[in-house]
């Protein structure tokens, strides 16, 4: 019950807050402002632990329809029973895929052995180009060669 609570104490303080203020506003004598905040805290109060035990129902509804769901797709033991009778079909498409997926890898493999052939001589000319540039600019003396040093790498078309 911590909403109803929460929510008689809360509806309390803003309805005798309100009720003070506008009495308070009205020049009225402090005596009469304390009365009728007191007055008014009650009944806000009141509405105030309605509004909390409506929050805490709800949330006690929300719980138990989730807890049901939970329970009934365990309890019945549905996913366990589903999965063993789907075991043998589940390992008759792994055996017809393997090939092909086999088949898939090795090409796959083969065309990254050529395409890592066709870059060797690539990055060769640009590494050379690199140090000659950085060594171009250590003798300029720059300090921080990397920084300064531009480097134009030939595309094959």
């Amino acid at each position: 019950m911590g909403k109803l609570v929460k929510g008689l104490l809360l509806g309390g303080m803003v309805g005798g807050a309100i009720a003070g203020y506008q009495a308070y506003q009205r020049d009225e004598p402090m005596d009469l402002v304390m009365e009728k905040a007191v007055r008014a805290a009650g009944p806000a109060a009141a509405a105030g632990a309605a509004l909390g035990f409506m929050a805490d129902r709800r949330k006690r509804r929300k719980l138990a329809r989730r807890r049901a769901k939970l329970g009934a797709a365990i309890s019945a033991g549905g996913i366990v029973e589903a999965a063993r009778a789907a075991r043998p079909a589940i390992e008759h498409a792994l055996e017809v895929a393997r090939p092909r997926v086999e088949q898939a890898a090795e090409q796959t493999r083969e065309a990254a052995a050529k395409v890592a052939e066709a870059a060797r001589p690539t990055i060769e000319v640009a590494a050379e180009r690199a140090k000659e540039t950085v060594a171009r600019a250590a003798g300029n003396g720059h300090g921080k060669a990397g920084r300064t040093a531009t480097i134009r790498i030939p595309l094959p078309v």
